[in-house]
């Protein structure tokens, strides 16, 4: 599920809204349609998570001490530059390569004397090349257009460990993932023009097909049997 809009996005949101309706009288940029190339830049709020499936029997394998293994979403964000090449009508190809910037949590319920939870966050910095297909409609009301589209991302963490020893052993080791991934995503949105630029705004879900999971000796991967990336991405693109 994706993680309710801060007061300050909602409002960011409402204005752009009230700028529209207010500039909706004449079509803007009345030629962008026609022109093959546009360039740009982004914004992204992004909220993590892993799809987490544990070995079976978890309890039993490890005699009642681990109790469960639950993956805890973040959020985070990206920047970066957004190219469309039409090509056929309402047909483009979209590419924006750009930084992730992301955290995760991974809980794992532990009992003892008492039953208490352990935290395992991962931080990443991501650098991302989403290549969609972005099928847009004709404009309603002059200066609106309404959009689906979908593709694959590849991308590379630039902060993974691997390769390096784990150092570290029980509560202080950390969980390292394997730095490449490939991710299938989708998704839609509505992109407004003004007088002299076009704001796209879109809700897209990433999921990833590898199974990062770098396994160790500790209890922390040997409970897992695969982790796999799921992203949502609100995006904000604007262009000329």
């Amino acid at each position: 599920m994706f993680k309710p809009l801060t007061k300050k996005q909602l409002l960011f949101i409402a204005v752009i809204f009230a700028a529209i309706k207010a500039d909706s009288q004449q079509m803007n940029l009345p030629r962008y349609d026609s022109v093959k190339n546009h360039l740009g830049f982004i914004f992204c709020i992004n909220y993590v998570n892993f799809k987490l499936e544990t070995i079976p029997n978890l309890s039993q394998h490890f005699k009642d001490t681990l109790k469960t293994v639950v993956p805890e979403p973040q959020s985070g964000f990206n920047i970066g530059f957004i190219e469309e090449y039409k090509l056929y009508k309402n047909l483009k190809l979209r590419i924006m390569p750009n930084l992730g910037f992301m955290e995760r949590d991974i809980d794992y319920s532990v009992a003892g004397v008492d039953t208490f939870i352990i935290v395992k966050r991962i931080e990443s910095t991501f650098m991302n090349l989403p290549i969609d297909l972005k099928w847009v409609s004709n404009r309603i009301k002059r200066n609106i257009q309404v959009y689906v589209l979908g593709g694959i991302n590849l991308d590379k963490d630039l902060s993974s460990q691997k390769g390096i020893n784990q150092q570290q052993e029980g509560p202080n080791s950390t969980v390292i993932l394997e730095p490449y991934d490939f991710a299938y995503e989708a998704g839609a949105g509505l992109q407004f023009f003004f007088k002299s630029f076009k704001l796209g705004i879109d809700l897209k879900l990433s999921l990833g097909t590898q199974n990062v999971m770098i396994p160790d000796q500790s209890i922390y991967t040997q409970s897992i049997q695969s982790l796999h990336s799921k992203i949502y991405l609100l995006t904000f693109s604007f262009g000329g």
